[in-house]
């Protein structure tokens, strides 16, 4: 039964991922981004720690919403809202922290991550 539920997981991020649509269509202005994401596991008296580069090319799709690293969590950190932003204001970048906001087995706040974005924009004509 467990193998179904992997098969079906990895099939519903595939669909969402093909439905984000491709970088060079939702943000033609974009020649490259890099994120740096450090997860952070708070349940623990030594927190847990994990780094994670993401390097996204106009080819790469669209899709910025990074599951949390707790196994059995359903919830995730969608980075769309702040990369939406930066690319409004034209900012190369941004730092920030967000909280893991749980489901329905664990509390908002068991995990976080802390991420740092840089992106560089084609040359305007």
């Amino acid at each position: 039964m467990q193998h179904r539920f992997d098969y079906n997981a990895k099939a519903q991020l595939k669909e969402k991922k093909l439905s984000s649509g491709l970088v060079s269509d939702r943000f033609p202005e974009l020649s490259s981004m890099v994120l740096h994401i450090s997860h952070y596991d708070n349940r623990m008296a030594e927190p847990l720690f994990m780094e994670r580069t993401i390097n996204v090319f106009p080819a790469s799709y669209a899709y910025f919403d990074i599951v949390c690293p707790t196994d059995e969590c359903g919830g995730s950190f969608n980075l769309l809202p702040v990369i939406s932003n930066m690319i409004k204001e034209h900012r190369k970048a941004a730092k920030g922290k967000m909280e893991c906001p749980g489901d329905s087995a664990f509390p908002a706040g068991h995990a976080s991550i802390e991420y740092k974005i840089s992106i560089e924009y084609k040359a305007r004509k």
